[in-house]
């Protein structure tokens, strides 16, 4: 997909869309309840590889249907997502995070959730024509030929099970949650999603324009995974004073633009933050990430406890395959669920967390909270264990030689 020159290029691509499906209300329902039984829905906490896994779910297991449109949505979405956070995206060609967006409201506002397949398609087309998540050119393609094969599944990706998913009880279920590795992914989390930078001047402006864009919707992430008294409904400074405030920082191509810094500059009286008085470079850098963010995983005590997730709503009428961090680590669930092999899986998943610790390391965050009681151990520790285990070997059959 090509560059978006301007937010105002992105803006009429999106609205050209919305107003074209190529399904009525009906014409959607119907699909929708004769394939209730072809998802996947996967469920994740922050911080546990959810997008990783669910790319790697979709490249090896068969009967996953390829999404036509993945790349494209992709491209849209991860505008800006370069600076090796070792962030991953998976798409949802179909539904645009419909799921994702409504379970998150749902557990924030109470709001009630479809009881049946026409109020569900209802709340989907007006979704996609009102909220933040459609994407230019979205189509129900993959939908309609998932129709066409009864062996085939789509995967959607969702943060919690909530009531409108027992729509489809006879889809398969699968949630995780961190267990005693809640605060390493807790704190994984942030570092991937609020240390987000851009270079180039091109893209620093084009940043500024794409969040100023997205702080102005009806986004239950911004409040959900910021800083915790950013309010969407405070004050929006425009573009024009952002990009005069951060000029210095914009016209250099070495010095990195945090979205942290301008969501700052957006949004000051979020962030206690006087424009006339503190220099943009003040804010825009590490020592401010961690102010912000990380303070609570500076010290050096590592907390073990993990509260249990929420109950499931109606679970008598879902059946949820549960897994924590460990599990998810050794692998063995992904050969049960999807016949795949364990070792593949391990090292990538290991390659994975190794990428995680370069990270955290990076931003100088040298205390990775990791459960000192834990059934998955990190690669790096288990060859050291080997390690010592075979010298240990050699130097008692050297012992046992010399008594002989």
């Amino acid at each position: 997909m090509a560059k978006f020159k301007s937010i105002e290029e992105l803006r009429s691509l999106v609205e050209s869309s919305k107003k074209t499906h190529s399904l009525t209300i009906d014409e959607l329902a119907t699909l929708l309840e004769r394939n209730k039984h072809k998802f996947i829905f996967y469920s994740y906490f922050g911080g546990m590889g959810g997008e990783f896994i669910l790319n790697y779910l979709s490249d090896n297991v068969p009967n996953i249907i390829k999404q036509k449109d993945a790349k494209l949505m992709e491209d849209f979405y991860m505008m800006g997502w370069d600076g090796g956070t070792n962030k991953h995206y998976f798409a949802d060609t179909v539904f645009c995070h419909y799921f994702l967006y409504a379970g998150m409201k749902s557990e924030s506002s109470g709001i009630t959730g479809a009881t049946n397949f026409t109020e569900l398609a209802e709340k989907i087309l007006t979704g996609l024509k009102t909220d933040c998540y459609g994407y230019p050119e979205h189509d129900f393609n993959t939908l309609t030929e998932l129709d066409k094969h009864e062996d085939m599944r789509y995967l959607v990706k969702v943060h919690n099970l909530y009531d409108e998913l027992t729509l489809f009880k006879d889809s398969k279920m699968i949630r995780t949650n961190p267990g005693e590795w809640k605060k390493h992914c807790g704190m994984l989390c942030l570092a991937k999603n609020e240390t987000l930078h851009v270079y180039s001047k091109e893209d620093k402006k084009r940043r500024i324009e794409i969040l100023s864009h997205l702080a102005k919707g009806n986004d239950p992430f911004l409040e959900e995974i910021n800083y915790k008294d950013v309010k969407s409904s405070a004050p929006h400074n425009s573009i024009e004073i952002v990009n005069n405030y951060l000029s210095k920082i914009i016209e250099d191509d070495n010095v990195p633009l945090y979205n942290n810094t301008i969501a700052m500059a957006l949004q000051p009286d979020n962030y206690a933050l006087d424009m006339s008085t503190i220099p943009a470079e003040t804010i825009n850098n590490k020592e401010m990430l961690h102010k912000l963010y990380f303070s609570d995983f500076i010290d050096e005590d590592t907390d073990d406890t993990f509260e249990a997730p929420l109950d499931i709503p109606s679970a008598n009428e879902l059946k949820v395959s549960e897994y924590d961090f460990n599990d998810i680590g050794n692998g063995k669930w992904i050969e049960d669920e999807f016949g795949l092999d364990v070792k593949k899986f391990r090292d990538v998943f290991d390659d994975w967390y190794d990428k995680n610790i370069e990270l955290l390391n990076e931003f100088e965050l040298k205390n990775h909270h990791i459960p000192k009681k834990s059934s998955y151990i990190p690669r790096s520790k288990r060859y050291n264990g080997l390690v010592v285990m075979d010298r240990t070997a050699r130097l008692y059959h050297q012992l046992q030689k010399k008594k002989t």
